[in-house]
């Protein structure tokens, strides 16, 4: 999906099921990847992370599957950063 979707360097990328963050990871890959291929100089994971730390939002309703997201990020980059939406349902108040 990263790759179709021509993540390059520089994208923003919402995912707004992010689930365990598989795209996210994709998107980071990818861009990484382009830059590259396109004769810049590779990036470091540090360096990739570092431009998209504010470029890559992902929003999970589930905390479990949230925090699986976050692990997976920290175990791919130690120095990422994923900022996750968690959102909870709404109360009853039906009485």
């Amino acid at each position: 999906m990263a790759r179709i979707a021509q993540v390059k360097m520089g994208s923003m990328v919402l995912d707004p099921c992010c689930g365990t963050g598989g795209l996210l990871l994709s998107a980071a890959r990818e861009a990484q990847r382009s830059s590259a291929v396109e004769g810049e100089s590779p990036q470091s994971w540090k360096d990739t992370i570092a431009v998209f730390k504010d470029q890559l939002f992902g929003f999970e309703k589930e905390s479990l599957t949230a925090a699986l997201a976050v692990v997976n990020m920290v175990r791919a980059c130690p120095f990422c950063v994923l900022r996750c939406v968690l959102t909870s349902p709404a109360p009853d108040h039906s009485g």
